[in-house]
């Protein structure tokens, strides 16, 4: 509020500016009074009280809550009644849960009446109550997710009708345009009948031949990378490469997809072959993704054929890269590897391969019979008998397990082996590798899913052929090879 001073003789008083001005006509005298101005402070906190007042004022919040309620009406009104019944059922749930509490704590205090009877009830009440909420709770959200999916469904479902229904209006239209060509006599029926569905179903055949195109597209580069491996060489001008072998461009990929796809050939007797004796000399390698962190840095290793040799080792030293070594997977950058006194490294076909096998410690099998994930491993060459299998399922000591089987070796293993357990599917593993007979056999921590009395049968099995092949075993446990002849 302004006030102005009162001054004799005062004739006029206005407003101006930041003052009051009296001017008296005979004296002329003019008197200023100042009138207070509010501050930039003063209007911060009037705007800040403003926003507080406007962002908690109740009825903008009770319309907030208003539209939540609504909202979740809309979902939860189609199962309404479902919802009570439910309801009702996690409320008879809780108080079951809150009832055994306090019977509980009732018989307790019963029992023993020095343990503090009212902490017993109210322990008792209180898990009752948390029983209660975790039920309410649970029934409440799997409702609004399945109403949320049924919205989401409905979407779907509309999304398909307008996609079918453009696809029936395509044939009216076609069908309309044909019947006026056949008023005008410009067509016959037999033509038309003939040339619209011909074009109809050839159009919708290479709509689906086009929707399968990446997945054409995907399978092709697979098969690719899967016969560069198969049909990888090495590099005979340098051997100090830290990549894998590249071979993405085989201009011999159809002929070799032929062959390989082609009717095995009758089956033939392998004949026996010695061990076979391995040595690495000064090897370095490292990864192509960490190619300034060696993994192996100067190794040196000598096994002799028929040896049982054993790489216990902690996590990340190197053991399975040294499998990888030894099957060119990769090659190193520096060093040898050799295969009875053979360079692996600078060979033209890695032809080796078909004398090793390899027991991974994972164990990859395909949903099939047990008797084709068996014979998977044999020589490519060889199909082998079944006496073959029995045999090698009798080494690996899972030939009992699949005889007791309803339908034996013509069991379905099922999607990713999930009929099997983990110490089946090693085993099974182990099979697939001694039917090949190799002359060197890689086990990657083999008894890593065995039981005590599989894996002391095991030891067994390696003992009875470590004469017939080289083998070499990788292991975070000394017990498990403690008879190798040689533990690096």
């Amino acid at each position: 509020m302004t006030e102005a001073q009162t001054v004799p003789g005062l004739v006029s008083a206005q407003p101006s500016g930041n003052s009051t001005t009296a001017t008296n006509p005979s004296s002329k005298i003019t008197i200023e009074s100042k009138v207070k101005r509010p501050s930039l402070k003063s209007f911060s906190r009037t705007s800040k009280t403003r926003s507080r007042s406007i962002d908690h004022d109740p009825c903008r919040e009770s319309a907030r809550r208003w539209t939540t309620v609504k909202s979740l009406y809309t979902l939860a009104r189609p199962q309404l009644l479902f919802l009570f019944i439910g309801f009702i059922g996690a409320v008879i749930a809780g108080g079951a849960y809150s009832g055994d509490a306090v019977i509980f704590g009732t018989t307790i205090n019963k029992l023993d009446p020095c343990n503090g009877i009212s902490k017993i009830k109210a322990t008792g009440k209180l898990a009752g109550v948390l029983f209660l909420i975790l039920a309410v709770s649970t029934f409440l959200a799997s409702s609004v997710g399945g109403s949320a999916f049924g919205r989401v469904a409905e979407k779907i479902v509309f999304k398909l009708a307008t996609a079918y229904s453009v696809s029936f209006l395509i044939y009216a239209l076609a069908y309309w345009w044909g019947a006026r060509q056949i008023i005008n006599n410009t067509y016959s029926q037999t033509q038309f009948f003939i040339v619209l569905p011909a074009l109809l179903f050839s159009a919708q055949a290479c709509g689906q031949m086009f929707a399968l195109a990446p997945d054409v597209s995907n399978a092709r580069l697979a098969a690719t990378r899967l016969f560069d491996v198969i049909n990888a060489k090495a590099d005979n001008k340098s051997t100090s490469s830290l990549y894998p072998v590249d071979v993405l461009e085989d201009p011999r990929l159809e002929r070799d997809a032929e062959k390989a796809l082609a009717d095995p050939a009758p089956a033939m007797p392998i004949p026996h072959q010695k061990a076979m004796a391995v040595e690495m000399r000064n090897v370095r390698f490292a990864y192509p993704q960490l190619p300034n962190v060696p993994v192996l840095n100067g190794l040196d290793l000598s096994i002799q054929a028929g040896q049982f040799c054993a790489l216990v080792e902690p996590h990340g030293a190197g053991k399975s890269t040294i499998f990888s070594l030894l099957e060119s997977f990769y090659m190193p950058s520096s060093g040898t590897v050799n295969l009875d006194n053979r360079s692996i490294t600078t060979t033209t076909t890695p032809s080796h391969r078909s004398s090793i096998s390899l027991v991974p410690q994972s164990s990859a099998l395909f949903s099939d019979t047990i008797s084709f994930n068996i014979a998977l491993g044999a020589h490519p060459s060889h199909v082998p008998t079944n006496d073959e299998l029995v045999e090698a399922c009798k080494q690996a000591n899972i030939h009992s397990l699949i005889a007791s089987l309803p339908q034996g070796y013509q069991t379905q293993c099922g999607a990713n082996a999930s009929h099997l357990s983990g110490g089946q599917k090693q085993r099974l593993c182990i099979a697939r590798a001694l039917v090949r007979q190799p002359r060197l056999m890689l086990l990657d921590e083999p008894t890593s899913a065995l039981d005590a009395q599989s894996e002391t049968s095991l030891q067994e099995t390696i003992e009875s052929l470590r004469s017939r092949m080289t083998i070499l075993v990788v292991a975070h446990r000394l017990c498990t090879v403690q008879r190798a002849d040689r533990i690096f």
